[in-house]
């Protein structure tokens, strides 16, 4: 069994009792979980659950009403509590990818990747290399100087993860990812967010398909009824979305 310190130095990101309200509607009430270093957990829920909301405040983006969400980065013991909006530091820490693409249709592949890390404090010869470290773990190198409009559907996913690693966070928030994708796309998708896991990254993936959830995930973040539930494997979840006949 793992030592205490041991146990929280694993976790980087802690929430406790998140509720939100919009009017008379109660949308998260005392949501309590933990990201793991290094872990890819699995967010799911029926459609108006409050993941979207869940996720927006995880982001500074809106604020709970209540309770607190701390940021353990750099391997520190002292959570850094958030609950407005994420400082500058921060932003570099965390990464977003939504359903809309992110990237400029015009630029080019590498073009994108030197725009959103125009603003970190690297030196240059460490952004070329982090640039080509992401086009290589993701399968863009030989389309690096393609713009962005003329990429297939797979390869605009790969930009769009690429831009959201550009800043190297520690933490990789991923909405509905393989939204618009087919079959094959999407398991080539699910490969590739294996390769990211690689690189060191905690990953939040937000899903309504259990079955890739499944795939993917180290973890199972289950949102209903306002709450979370945290489970180690679907089987559960599953009978719970069969007991609701879906």
């Amino acid at each position: 069994m793992l030592k205490k310190k041991q146990q929280e130095s694993e976790i980087i990101l802690k929430i406790d009792n998140i509720s939100k309200k919009y009017k008379k509607n109660q949308i998260l009430e005392n949501i309590s979980f933990e990201l793991k270093k290094g872990e890819v957990l699995g967010l799911v829920g029926y459609s108006g659950s409050g993941k979207t909301t869940l996720i927006n405040i995880l982001c500074g983006l809106i604020r709970s009403d209540s309770g607190s969400i701390k940021y353990y980065f750099n391997n520190s013991t002292d959570g850094e509590n958030v609950l407005l909006k994420l400082n500058n530091n921060l932003k570099e820490k965390i990464s977003v990818s939504i359903q809309k693409p992110s990237f400029y249709g015009e630029l080019n592949v590498i073009q994108n990747l030197e725009y959103f890390s125009s603003s970190l404090k690297l030196k240059k010869q460490e952004k070329k290399t982090n640039i080509e470290k992401i086009l290589q773990v993701l399968g863009l190198l030989n389309v690096k100087k393609i713009k962005a409009n003329d990429l297939s559907g797979g390869m605009k996913k790969r930009l769009d993860i690429a831009c959201s690693l550009v800043s190297t966070p520690e933490i990789l928030i991923l909405d509905e990812p393989t939204d618009s994708l087919d079959f094959k796309l999407r398991n080539e998708f699910l490969e590739l967010i294996k390769s990211v896991k690689k690189l060191g990254v905690s990953i939040i993936f937000v899903s309504h398909i259990l079955e890739e959830i499944e795939i993917i995930s180290d973890r199972i973040a289950f949102l209903e009824n306002k709450t979370i539930t945290i489970h180690n494997s679907s089987k559960n979840i599953k009978k719970l979305f069969l007991k609701r006949g879906d």
